[in-house]
């Protein structure tokens, strides 16, 4: 139906009538009460969006301050072994790990733990498989498990074998230093830096220099950055701040020429035998007992102290080892024998006073054989179990007079009482 069609119809249908006043008045309210209650509706509507776009924009807010104020849990970058004199460690005063660290032995540090050390005090920590000693008069932060800073003081690093892999570097005012398989240690004061390397080579980066410094070599950096490098020796009077603090050597069961080495490695001195004979006998002495406490000399004295070993420092840095003069010829004759494999029947039949085992120890007057496994050296003495006891007493069998001995471990051949 088109619009004249529309039209046509109306006006064949006339005018209608109009409402009552009264109808049109009740249509015309219901009307506005619809409207109104629809209008309050809509409005409803609209207030209830608002709260609910407020709400979640507040907690929108919340969680983006949330993660803006938080504070991620920290990797460790270090662990606390042990410490001597005045030594205070804190955490970062920039966040909420502030505040003194109360640390014990095996304790976890956190990054940004800063280490400072007294007059007399001495710290040692463990970076992974690197271990740090701190001195005295030291600032240091460990600001994350693979980089450490030195503000002032000074610090030894060992890595514990030459080529480490473990990447860590340690930042100064004046250069970056790099371990690469290292002992090093590291001075900062007045505006110097100086650099010692025992062992391996440590790489050094400034503002005016990249160099490698060897091993045996030793480094001044001045202000500028301008790195003097020359020969320095692996022991003396500058290492020995070192001796003072330094991780348990446990020696049970240990030949006596792994101590040593050890020895060499904490003092820096290098070991040579006599002769092949004292050689083999050192590796045949095992140990026993604790060194923990003492310093590596002291307990170089306290193992060496009843053995038939002897040790000379040279002033070139050799530790020599050698055997008494009243055991040499004994030694070396033992030695010979062990070496040229001949049996216990063969060395019988040579000596036939001869009592032993297998080891090639001999018994005493009693012909007395040492306890089964003990160790053994081979000599004129009865074969020699070393025995370390804090406090213990042994008897020189020369003079049949008990004496102490300086440390808190000694050694006691077999067969004597200690009390």
């Amino acid at each position: 139906m088109d619009e004249r069609q529309i039209a046509r119809a109306l006006a064949a249908a006339g005018t209608r009538p109009e409402a009552p006043a009264q109808v049109a008045a009740q249509v015309h309210a219901a009307l506005e009460r619809a409207w109104v209650a629809d209008l309050a509706q809509r409005r409803h509507r609209q207030r209830m969006r608002w709260a609910i776009a407020a709400m979640l924009l507040l907690a929108a807010g919340g969680t983006l301050w949330l993660q803006m104020n938080r504070q991620a849990p920290r990797a460790d970058a270090g662990i606390y072994v042990a410490s001597r004199g005045a030594v205070d460690i804190s955490g970062d005063g920039g966040d909420a790990h502030a505040g003194r660290v109360v640390a014990v032995g095996g304790s976890a540090l956190p990054a940004g733990t800063l280490i400072r050390t007294g007059h007399d005090g001495f710290a040692l920590l463990a970076v992974g498989s690197v271990s740090l000693r701190i001195g005295p008069d030291s600032e240091a932060r460990l600001e994350r498990a693979d980089r450490l800073r030195l503000a002032r003081g000074r610090i030894y690093l060992d890595s514990g074998t030459r080529g480490a892999a473990q990447d860590l570097r340690l930042l100064t005012s004046l250069g970056t230093l790099q371990h690469v398989g290292t002992q090093f240690q590291a001075t900062v004061e007045a505006q110097r830096l100086s650099i010692l390397v025992r062992e391996g080579r440590v790489r050094l980066t400034t503002a005016a220099t990249k160099q490698l410094i060897e091993e045996r070599e030793a480094a001044e950096v001045d202000a500028g950055g301008n790195a003097h490098v020359y020969a320095a020796p692996a022991y003396g009077v500058a290492w020995d701040w070192i001796s003072e603090l330094h991780p348990d050597m446990p020696i049970e069961g240990l030949p006596l020429t792994e101590f040593l080495a050890w020895f060499a490695r904490e003092t820096g001195q290098r070991i040579e035998y006599d002769s092949p004979a004292t050689r083999a006998a050192a590796q045949a002495t095992r140990l026993s007992g604790s060194i923990a406490g003492l310093s590596p000399q002291q307990a170089l004295s306290a193992v060496l102290a009843s053995t038939q070993f002897l040790a000379e420092s040279a002033p070139d840095g050799v530790l020599r080892l050698k055997a008494r003069p009243a055991t040499h010829a004994k030694l070396h004759a033992d030695a010979v024998d062990e070496l040229a494999g001949r049996s216990v029947n063969q060395r019988a039949a040579r000596n036939p006073g001869f009592v032993g085992d297998r080891s090639g120890a001999r018994g005493g007057a009693a012909g007395r054989f040492p306890p089964s496994g003990a160790a053994r050296i081979p000599g004129a003495r009865p074969a020699t179990d070393l025995v370390l006891a804090a406090g213990a007493r042994r008897t020189d069998r020369s003079h049949r007079t008990p004496r102490r001995l300086a440390g808190t471990a000694v050694a006691l051949p077999a067969g004597t009482t200690g009390s």
